[in-house]
């Protein structure tokens, strides 16, 4: 099974469409009043009403609305884009599909020149992991944002290549798939593509935060294969050892600890958007209670003697992203302290009053405006995350 048959669009079936009704004729209007009754009597550690109600309603959809539900709406961002007023003129020159027996992945853009440019002659080439929980969403759903971002980079003057990988979502596929398929494509940009390592600079978003350091955990030699896994992945295993680290790394609120063990987690949660339940769920479906994984894999904020130091794991420019009241706040920064104890030179930036993810979320609310803009229209303004993002990636180059 490919990684593309993993992610194929489910088929919803009677149980999920009366889960569905039950959350919009129950547990919608039961969310709004319970809400609303918290800020009547003044709750703590809770944000203003009207971002309270919309989280609050997206953490209970996470919880309660199956998975199948979820998966089955069609990629409409990556429609939208390519259709749009800024993106059509450009054609079928941006998210072009590239199939691997061990990998599915998308070429986001190539520059945003008349002709495209090849990977190994661009300035920087991003290599992305997108957001999931490792249970949701499409590859295109971050189109927009990866378009805004290429927009940014060509106006700092640099040439910049993006390649986004669909990795397998639970429950069709556990680690450590993802691991091989992201291992697969980084072979495919280095090896057939001819990318130069210090050029690439890995991005993980939330889930895809997680699966960024699971691989460079697994190119660092770490993980070991069991026998079976090495018959399917013995041509990566005669390679492993030959993958240099990427140059740089920009990590999205990484979802660094799969367990969610942080006695902060429960207080952090009523401001997010986030549901811990639903996480939780989806951390125990990707490791299959398998102790190795969970021992190298689970809990990426403390030291590990099996994983090692992160010094020589990490690459040597990596800066990290977080929101004031999101769920993985706590988390990251223990994440953060423990490379630095072992002397890791990592940057951290939490920005104030905002959630998890909060740059695809701008993204994600500015997408209709930005899209019926020809491209010569900036508008910056809209995109302030990504804009910042973009900063620090030009900063690596």
């Amino acid at each position: 099974m490919t990684a593309r048959d993993s992610n194929a669009p489910p088929r919803i079936g009677v149980r999920d469409i009366i889960a569905l009704t039950i959350f919009i004729l129950i547990r919608v209007p039961w969310t709004l009043l319970k809400t609303t009754l918290y800020h009547l009597n003044g709750a703590p550690n809770r944000p203003v009403l009207r971002k309270d109600i919309t989280r609050s309603l997206i953490r209970e959809a996470f919880e309660h609305i199956p998975l199948r539900v979820h998966n089955a709406f069609p990629d409409s961002a990556r429609s939208k884009t390519l259709t749009s007023t800024r993106y059509s003129p450009y054609g079928s020159r941006f998210f072009h599909r590239i199939q691997r027996p061990n990998f599915t992945g998308y070429w986001v853009c190539r520059g945003l020149s008349a002709t495209p440019i090849a990977p190994k002659h661009a300035d920087l080439v991003i290599y992305h992991l997108r957001g999931s929980g490792y249970a949701l969403g499409h590859a295109g759903d971050t189109l927009p944002g990866l378009l805004f971002l290429a927009e940014i980079l060509e106006k700092k003057g640099i040439k910049a290549c993006i390649f986004t990988l669909d990795y397998s979502l639970v429950p069709n596929g556990a680690f450590p798939r993802q691991i091989y398929e992201c291992v697969g494509a980084y072979e495919y940009l280095l090896h057939e593509m001819g990318v130069q390592a210090e050029k690439v600079c890995l991005v993980g978003e939330s889930a895809g935060g997680h699966l960024a350091l699971s691989f460079l955990i697994a190119i660092a030699g770490i993980f070991s294969l069991n026998k079976e896994e090495e018959e399917m992945m013995m041509s990566m295993k005669k390679k492993k050892k030959t993958y240099p680290r990427p140059g740089s790394m920009v990590l999205l609120s990484p979802w660094v600890d799969l367990s969610l063990s942080s006695p902060m987690v429960p207080v952090l949660e009523k401001r997010d958007f986030m549901s811990r339940a639903f996480l939780q769920r989806s951390g125990r479906e990707l490791l299959r209670f398998d102790p190795q994984l969970i021992s190298l894999f689970e809990d990426l904020t403390s030291h590990s003697i099996e994983r090692g130091s992160w010094r020589h794991i990490l690459p040597t420019r990596t800066w990290v992203s977080a929101g004031e009241d999101e769920m993985f706040g706590d988390d990251i920064a223990r994440f953060v302290n423990c490379a630095r104890e072992d002397g890791v030179e990592i940057q951290l930036q939490v920005e104030a009053g905002r959630c998890h993810s909060w740059q695809s979320g701008e993204a994600f609310l500015a997408m209709r405006r930005i899209l019926d803009m020809p491209l010569q229209w900036a508008r910056e303004e809209l995109m302030p995350g990504l804009v910042s993002v973009g900063g620090v990636i030009a900063g690596f180059v």
